[in-house]
């Protein structure tokens, strides 16, 4: 939560969607909101990270919408990064590198615009859809991105996907309905890995997600 708030972007609106939690989390994320006037919380029964992230969405104002998982952290630079391209582009979504927490270094630096690579079109739906399906090091996250807030409520973006391949799906989604996007091949947002998370688990039933997603 504190690498969100040092964020070198000004004016950002923060939401907090307490997802049902069961510990102290609720308690929490209503001390930031007391404390910081761009912190909105949300409390909700669990419906999982899709209907959560959305509850958010909804609550935004902002042209562009990023999203963080509880236990990760980005650089303080990402979002100002990604905003930048993504503004001089006309960009529907801007992409970073994640890293491993523990292992790789902070970039102590806003990468420029130039620094991404644009794709749009048919390029762009042929490299995003190899990539997901071919790339078995490509990590498949919304964490990764800014993503125009108009596209994510026009009913392109969050569906009734439940568990990890949702992220999947919706990514597939967004290559095969994206007008212009960018990439900068470097780290900026960080994943605390643990055992037994939903990215590491095997179930057959979320093939049947991940054909829908294709």
């Amino acid at each position: 939560m504190d690498s969100i708030l040092t964020q070198t972007l000004e004016n950002i609106e923060v939401i907090l969607v307490d997802d049902g939690s069961t510990d102290a989390s609720g308690k929490i994320c209503d001390q930031y909101q007391k404390k910081f006037p761009s912190v909105f919380v949300i409390h909700q029964k669990n419906s999982g990270a899709a209907a959560a992230r959305l509850a958010g969405v909804q609550e935004t104002k902002g042209h562009y919408v990023g999203f963080v998982d509880s236990d990760d952290m980005i650089s303080p630079f990402m979002y100002e990064t990604l905003y930048s391209a993504a503004v001089q582009y006309q960009l529907d979504s801007a992409k970073i590198e994640t890293g491993n927490l523990l292992s790789d270094k902070w970039p102590e630096y806003i990468a420029s615009p130039k620094d991404f690579t644009v794709y749009e079109g048919d390029e762009l739906r042929k490299k995003y859809i190899r990539t997901y399906l071919l790339d078995a090091a490509e990590t498949i996250s919304m964490c990764d991105k800014i993503v125009r807030r108009e596209w994510l409520l026009s009913g392109n973006g969050e569906e009734e996907v439940r568990n990890t391949l949702e992220d999947f799906y919706i990514n597939m989604n967004m290559a095969l309905n994206y007008r212009r996007c960018g990439e900068l091949k470097e780290i900026f947002y960080f994943v605390r890995y643990r055992k037994g998370s939903l990215s590491r688990r095997y179930n057959e039933d979320d093939f049947q997600v991940l054909l829908k997603g294709f």
